[in-house]
């Protein structure tokens, strides 16, 4: 399979997408494509490509221009590193293939001792996303080494118990 099929379809902006994640990606550097994973591949000024790793809150330089990058990620195993090919494909197997301008992500970030398996996984729009991930990695970002996270809640209720939201058309 071609490594392009492991990026999403979106019509949003740059400033829209990486609004939460300033802090770590700085002025410079603009999306160039979202995976279908939901991480990002941010191209800066001088040509160079960065990834920005959602789940680990990371920005990492991989390749000096596009052309470098689309070579390397002729290698399956970039694929999977970088763009989560094999992941993709798994839940494209259960059935969960974003739209546009969607991706997939977890339901609650691995960094709260979560899951990584497929029952934490589902189709998200990609701009709440992104500014959800950024929002708590720049909280997590800013706690002391070796704190620990002894309660999580989203509206108030622990994540754990939060039903999946079931689609608009859905009436059962």
């Amino acid at each position: 399979m071609s490594f392009r099929a492991y990026f999403a379809r979106i019509t949003v902006s740059s400033d829209e997408i990486l609004k939460d994640w300033r802090w770590l990606v700085g002025p410079s550097l603009e999306v160039w494509r979202v995976t279908t994973w939901g991480d990002a591949m941010l191209r800066d000024r001088d040509g160079s490509i960065h990834l920005l790793d959602l789940s680990e809150g990371v920005l990492l330089r991989i390749a000096d221009s596009e052309t470098e990058l689309e070579r390397a990620l002729e290698r399956v195993e970039l694929q999977d590193e970088w763009l989560r090919g094999s992941l993709v494909d798994r839940q494209a197997r259960l059935g969960m293939i974003p739209g546009v301008d969607e991706c997939l992500a977890y339901r609650v970030p691995p960094i709260f001792g979560a899951g990584f398996g497929p029952e934490n996984v589902e189709v998200r729009p990609i701009v709440p996303h992104f500014a959800f991930t950024g929002q708590v990695m720049q909280q997590v970002k800013a706690l002391p080494p070796g704190a620990r996270i002894s309660k999580q809640t989203v509206d108030g209720k622990d994540p754990g118990t939060l039903a999946p939201k079931r689609p608009w058309w859905r009436f059962w």
